[in-house]
């Protein structure tokens, strides 16, 4: 019965008794053997249960705790773990499903957190594009939005914060922005209206105010430039003016000095220089008519006069020509009608007396002649009479030649030559008579024409320009082609194309000077000003555009 009822300790007991009585039985000792083996093993299957309890104890408590710690993914693996050693139990069981519940629950909300945060974050970033942008009503619109999903954060409602001071602060920059606009448009009405008037210095102080109102506008620092060169002009243009009148009255003085000396042409070009420069005056007009009156009157005496010299020189030239041929006679009465022409000429007067000479030395040599043929004296006599004619001819013929007779000169050398075919002196002589006749003809128009350069000379030193190229053309009218005045006239030009170019450098190099000066002043509008005046000047210079580009990038900048 104790071992049905697997009361084995009792069971044991009473075997033990029975044996007790009955020794030599072996059933009881079996049974006892038996009921040790079941105890034994009982033992054992305790002892793992036991082991199993503390292990799955052990494991709810620390599931419990992580659970406590809301440490859910590790207190879901712990009671996993539990739920294992012991299947049957519900506690683990429904720890599990609790945990899945809340771990459920917090992704839930943990992806809602980050939309919130995600949607806070882009509405933070995006006022503070428009914060930066000066944008500052979107900025707050999105400032609020933001603090509204965060109510706890600082962040947006320091900016709105700002925002509202900053706006506050532009509410009265637009008043103050408002009565320097006004005050600025006031100014500059002034001194446009002053500009209207002509009145630069009034319109400058008006500029003045305008831009120390206002220092970064342009218009008024360009309009005091305007004023500035305008000045500069009216300046430049009284100058200009005295100038002129300075030039005016040296070329009238030089025309009424070359009237006075009764140079008319020189005069006449003087009084037109003189016209040039004042072409409303009256007296250099007046006196270039009263000088073409003159001129008509002295071209009328001068053509009687060319008459004269025509009738003249063709009279001499015959005398000439049959003094040359001994025609005594009738070079005589040529020489006589040129008397009669131009009775103050002094050369026929030498001609007849020179024509006088050789007739009285041929009828000497004729009686001479007839003298020696009566005596008929030895050849060595004739010889030494020939010889001496010789010298006697050469003698005279030097004589004559010095105090240029050339007629005179001409008959003892040509009889020279009668006399001693073979001597080169006589041919030597005739040929510079010769020479020296035509040199008569041309030693007044030459005169004519070196004195004429000489002026032109004279003025080109004296940089009269002008006059002395008036010089030189006229020089050239007399000898056409001739090299000197025309290197000269090309000289003039050249100088004349240099001093233009001198002066257009001049004036581009001050306007880049005071350009320069003013860029590195800063003072971007007066710099501009200048370089555009100097882009005027040289359009195919770089320097001026480059510097307009560092301009316009420098406010562009700003």
């Amino acid at each position: 019965g104790s071992m049905n009822a697997q009361d084995y300790a009792s069971a044991k007991s009473i075997y033990q008794e029975a044996s007790g009585l009955k020794p030599t039985e072996s059933y009881p000792k079996s049974q006892i053997t038996k009921i040790e083996g079941i105890l034994k093993e009982q033992s054992r299957l305790a002892s793992e249960q036991q082991a199993l309890d503390e292990k799955y104890t052990g494991l709810i408590a620390q599931a419990d705790g992580s659970m406590n710690a809301q440490d859910y993914a590790s207190a879901k693996s712990t009671y996993q773990e539990a739920s294992g050693l012991k299947p049957s139990e519900a506690y683990p069981k429904a720890q599990i499903v609790k945990i899945e519940g809340i771990l459920a629950e917090q992704a839930r909300l943990t992806s809602e957190q980050q939309a919130l945060d995600e949607k806070y974050t882009g509405l933070i970033a995006q006022a503070d594009g428009s914060m930066k942008a000066q944008d500052y009503a979107s900025a707050k619109s999105s400032y609020q939005e933001a603090s509204g999903l965060k109510p706890a954060e600082a962040y947006p409602r320091k900016r709105l914060d700002e925002i509202d001071e900053i706006l506050k602060e532009r509410e009265v920059e637009k008043a103050n922005q408002l009565a320097l606009d006004r005050d600025y448009n006031k100014a500059i009405d002034r001194g446009d209206e002053f500009m209207k008037r002509i009145k630069y210095s009034d319109a400058k102080v008006a500029y003045e105010e305008a831009l120390r109102i206002k220092p970064s506008e342009d218009y008024p620092a360009d309009k005091m430039e305007e004023i500035k060169q305008l000045l500069e002009q009216i300046a430049s243009k009284n100058a200009e003016k005295e100038a002129i009148e300075v030039k005016y009255k040296t070329t009238l003085d030089r025309a009424d000095g070359l009237f006075e000396s009764k140079k008319y042409s020189e005069a006449k070009e003087s009084y037109k220089e003189a016209l040039e420069i004042k072409p409303r005056e009256v007296h250099p007009d007046r006196q270039i008519k009263r000088i073409e009156r003159i001129l008509e009157v002295l071209n009328q005496e001068k053509a009687k006069r060319e008459e004269k010299e025509r009738k003249f020189n063709k009279a001499m030239e015959n005398g000439e020509l049959y003094l040359a041929r001994g025609e005594m006679a009738v070079a005589r009465h040529h020489f006589k009608v040129a008397i009669e022409v131009m009775p103050e000429k002094e050369l026929p007067r030498r001609r007849l007396e020179e024509i006088d000479q050789i007739v009285a030395e041929k009828q000497r040599a004729e009686n001479e002649e007839n003298a020696l043929a009566q005596k008929n004296d030895t050849k060595t006599k004739n010889d030494l009479e020939k010889d001496q004619k010789y010298l006697d001819c050469i003698e005279n013929g030097d004589k004559a030649f010095a105090n240029r007779q050339w007629g005179v000169a001409k008959f003892y050398f040509k009889k020279a030559q009668l006399l001693k075919g073979d001597e080169d002196y006589p041919a030597k002589q005739l040929l510079a008579i010769e020479k020296a006749n035509v040199l008569d003809k041309i030693d007044q128009k030459e005169s004519v024409f070196h004195t004429t350069l000489l002026r032109g000379d004279e003025e080109f030193e004296k940089k009269n320009y002008s006059v002395a190229k008036h010089y030189y053309r006229r020089a050239l009218s007399m000898k056409k082609g001739e090299n000197y005045p025309l290197k000269q006239i090309e000289k003039i030009d050249q100088l004349i194309r240099n001093s233009k170019d001198s002066k257009l450098n001049a004036r581009y190099t001050a306007e880049i000077k005071k350009g320069d000066e003013a860029f590195e002043k800063g003072n971007w509008s007066v710099a501009r000003f200048y370089y555009k005046r100097a882009k005027q000047l040289k359009p195919n210079e770089t320097y001026p555009e480059e510097k307009l580009k560092a301009i316009r990038e420098v406010l562009a900048k700003n």
